[in-house]
């Protein structure tokens, strides 16, 4: 959804059994190759959070930590 965010268009097009075959094969494009105005902070944790092996990808307290924002604490039982 970040791409979609940062770029008007999702990361990889198409049928979604060539999807699911293209994001096991190929990376997208960076967002700044289809929005120049992407900022370069913004576009590495897209790519990050878009890596095709699932444990390369951030975790949601390393994407608030890009963020400078702290995870919360959890609602009581």
């Amino acid at each position: 959804m970040l791409y979609e965010a940062l770029t008007g268009q999702r990361p990889i097009r198409g049928a979604a059994h060539d999807v699911m075959m293209r994001k096991r094969l190929e990376d997208p494009p960076p967002p700044s190759a289809v929005a120049a105005s992407v900022p370069a902070d913004l576009e590495a944790s897209c790519m990050r959070l878009l890596h095709r092996e699932p444990e390369a990808r951030p975790d949601a307290t390393a994407v608030l930590a890009a963020l400078g924002a702290a995870p919360s604490a959890s609602p009581p039982a």
